[in-house]
């Protein structure tokens, strides 16, 4: 089955080849005399997003952090998970995570996770003191 297709040179030396989708594929060339020959296309798997910093304390009197993403496949979706903050924006590299109205007294805990478009997520921490 063809994953991929010929988008130009199809009858010069060169040709350019387009992917139709992911993972490893085999490409076999063969010219007018029925000589073939083959090429394979081995596809590394995407490496996971990653948050920094991946963990964070504000101290009371703070109410916002930026937090940026990098490797994974872009773009890039951000939401708070556990909380009452936000993050804005919420897609794209950067977001400064505001936390909510009113947290309650003492410690508390909240997630902000940032998932690229190939489903992966990567997870950070944030402690209100």
């Amino acid at each position: 089955p063809s994953r991929g297709h010929i988008v130009s040179g199809a009858s010069g030396l060169i040709m350019e080849y387009e992917r139709d989708d992911e993972g490893d594929q085999i490409i076999v060339l063969e010219d007018s005399q029925g000589d073939s020959t083959q090429a394979q296309i081995t596809q590394a798997a995407p490496t996971p997003p990653v948050i920094t910093p991946n963990t964070v304390t504000l101290a009371t009197t703070e109410t916002s952090f930026a937090f940026s993403v990098s490797g994974g496949t872009p773009p890039y979706s951000w939401l708070v998970l556990t909380g009452s903050g936000t993050v804005n924006p919420n897609t794209g590299t950067s977001v400064v995570y505001t936390r909510g109205p009113n947290p309650p007294d003492g410690p508390n805990n909240y997630i902000i996770r940032v998932t690229d478009s190939a489903s992966q997520s990567a997870l950070a921490t944030i402690t209100q003191e």
